[in-house]
Order: C-alpha cells, then structure tokens, then sequence
C-alpha cells in the first residue's frame, strides 16, 4: 500500500488525518486481496491483458526508470494526483493504465479514445501560472500526435499525446527531440500489437 499526502508544514494536523482517513477508506479494499504467502508475491502476473505490452519499455537501468505497473481508474487516480484524474476515466470509460517509459490508457470505444485524447491533452496544457506550456509540431509520420514543450523556472521538458484506436499514450521526456523519438516508438508498438 502506497498513501501520499503533502501539505504546508503549518498544516501538519491536516496531514495526520488524511493519511488516517485514507488508511481507513483502504483498508476494506486491501481485506479483500486474496491472501498471498510472501514468498509467492514476485510470481504474481502483473500485465494480465497485455497494457504493458502495448506501452513503451525503460532500457534497463535507464535514469529515472519506474517500475512498470497496470493501474485500474483508482490506482492511476491514486498515482497521478490530478483531481480530474478519476473522473476522466469515469467519462471516457477508461478501463486501464500501463505505466512504463509511457503511460497507456485504454478505453472502450475509438470517440471515447478521442474524448481522452482531448482530456489528455488539456491536463498537458494546464499547468501552474509559473509553467510555459508551448505547442511544438508532433513527430514526422505519426498522425494524431500533438506535442509541447514543457518550460518551468528550473527545467525544460516536452510531452506529447498519441491517439490510436480505443488506445491514448501520453509521453514525457526532456527534450522534444526525445518526446518526438519516444512518440514515433510507441506508434510503432501500436501497430505491431494490432497484428499480432
């Protein structure tokens, strides 16, 4: 179980009962998992309907590199800390979230894809007063990208958004150039996984 809370230091009490509060919302959740002797945990399937496979991979020992994972709407709600987060999943029907290099949502139907697309997109573009957010061109060859350079104070950065079928990919890296690369990869992956 991962709970994070972050306040103000003034606000520490506040803190205290989140996390308190939160622990008890989780707890009928966690008593529900069947139980698993430790020794067994590491043989647990992580991608049971293939999302990872369909998301672009770390390199091995890649800098900043995540443990890859499948979220359902209320762990990716949980991992992503947007208060929107939730309820796009909720609108668009989005079942799944594979998190590796990029982050692989799947929803039910191609105007749905569209609807998350756009959703995706707009929490790209709305950021903190103290954030530039710049369109930039989307990667050469890969239709329904669109991409943007991400500039704060003390870092620059870019992400693009790719929709394909009933899949949307959000890509962040800290180059455009990188962004443009890691797009064109997972547009790959989205082809050849349609073939297989």
């Amino acid at each position: 179980m991962y709970t994070f809370v972050d306040s103000p230091t003034d606000r520490a009490s506040w803190a205290d009962g989140a996390l308190a509060h939160a622990l008890e919302l989780q707890r009928p959740m966690i008593d529900r998992f069947p139980a698993t002797s430790p020794s067994e945990l590491r043989n647990l399937p992580v991608d049971l309907d293939d999302m990872l496979r369909r998301s672009l991979r770390y390199p091995d020992g890649a800098e900043g590199a995540q443990v890859p994972a499948v979220y359902g709407p209320r762990g990716a709600a949980h991992l992503l800390a947007q208060l929107s987060t939730l309820d796009m999943f909720a609108d668009t029907a989005a079942t799944r979230m594979a998190r590796d290099a990029t982050f692989v949502y799947r929803t039910d139907a191609t105007d749905r894809a569209e609807t998350l697309f756009d959703r995706v997109v707009a929490q790209i573009r709305d950021k903190n007063d103290d954030i530039s957010v710049l369109s930039a061109a989307g990667p050469p060859g890969v239709p329904d990208a669109r991409c943007f350079e991400v500039i704060t104070a003390y870092s620059e950065g870019a992400s693009c958004a790719l929709l394909y079928d009933t899949y949307v990919a959000e890509i962040r890296t800290k180059t455009l150039t990188g962004a443009h690369q890691a797009t064109s990869a997972q547009y790959l992956i989205f082809q050849a996984t349609d073939t297989d």
